[in-house]
């Protein structure tokens, strides 16, 4: 999957808010999907895409990105 710069931010934005509606920490997520935890920061961030570990990420958190095409 290929994305844009303002998709990957897009996508941070929606990792952070529902990172913190779970109330779980960046480091948290890293254990869970397997990444170091700066890896998880750059994609909230929106500074690196990582599109292998969406889907991983997006079942963690029960995110739907299409939720990002509606807005």
């Amino acid at each position: 999957m290929t994305t844009t710069k303002q998709q990957d931010q897009e996508y941070g934005i929606m990792l952070q808010k529902r990172l913190i509606d779970m109330r779980m920490s960046q480091k948290d997520l890293a254990k869970k999907v397997g990444l170091d935890p700066k890896r998880i920061s750059d994609i909230v961030r929106g500074t690196r895409a990582l599109p292998k570990y969406r889907d991983k990420i997006n079942k963690i958190l029960g995110l739907d990105e299409t939720d990002l095409l509606l807005n």
